[in-house]
């Protein structure tokens, strides 16, 4: 499945690898702004259903997924369980990671075993490291992606300087729950922790717009019910569609 280009879209690999169990406990305070239900993802023909389940404290207890696709084989339950300020994901393939969040909600390091660490300024994501293990020395690698705020929006992703991706906003518009960053985190990690204050529009490499997302949203309550993503680069003609559902 392909949620994102990009840094996302390695967010989305690297769960897919790792060792852990424990115990369950009392989990920290939902990083979540809106408790979505389900989501129904289409792509090439195929749909992925998603179903989210919560715990007492609002945490996402599991994520069940059904569907075709490129999810053929990784149907299941993705299980969370959590300790302190911590908590492990078991993915619907059996491969089990643990994450460690500050008391924002905030991911700060995944362990799988490689480790991928995250930092901030403030609750904005500065930069993302992440650290390949070898078996030969130096024994790791570390691939960094940088991140820059404006306005309260992430105006640019990757390496520093230049040869990133850069993104455009409506602004008169707040980005929330089933926007373009928050869905694949969330659908990773069971929260969303590149929270932009405006709704993403699309994405530019170099001088090319090669993504563009639209929105439709319920009448009463204004939350996205579809977001449409459309891959504009050269050669390409895809769209990926979400449908949500909330609590």
């Amino acid at each position: 499945m392909k949620l994102c280009n990009g840094p996302a879209l390695l967010f989305f690999i690297i769960v897919l690898s790792g060792v852990l169990s424990c115990k369950k406990k009392n989990g920290p305070a939902a990083f979540s702004d809106l408790k979505i239900a389900t989501v129904d993802y289409a792509h090439a023909g195929e749909i992925e259903h998603y179903r989210v389940v919560y715990d007492g404290y609002n945490n996402v207890d599991s994520i069940v997924r059904t569907g075709g696709g490129t999810a053929v084989g990784n149907n299941g339950i993705k299980k969370f369980i959590y300790f302190g300020s911590s908590f492990s994901i078991t993915d619907e393939i059996g491969y089990s990671f643990k994450v460690y969040a500050n008391t924002n909600g905030l991911i700060i390091k995944v362990l799988i075993p490689d480790t991928l660490v995250m930092s901030y300024k403030g609750l904005q994501l500065d930069e993302l490291d992440y650290k390949l293990a070898k078996s030969t020395p130096p024994y790791y690698t570390i691939s960094s992606v940088y991140y820059t705020w404006s306005g309260g929006d992430v105006t640019y992703i990757g390496p520093a300087g230049s040869g990133g991706s850069s993104y455009y906003y409506d602004l008169s518009k707040s980005g929330q729950a089933g926007d373009i960053f928050r869905v694949g985190d969330f659908l990773s990690f069971g929260r969303s922790y590149v929270r932009t204050t405006h709704l993403p529009k699309g994405m530019i490499t170099a001088t090319d717009t090669v993504e563009k997302y639209y929105y439709q949203f319920e009448s009463s309550t204004g939350r996205i019910s579809q977001m449409l993503k459309v891959n504009t680069a050269a050669g390409f003609d895809d769209s990926f569609t979400y449908n949500y559902r909330y609590y």
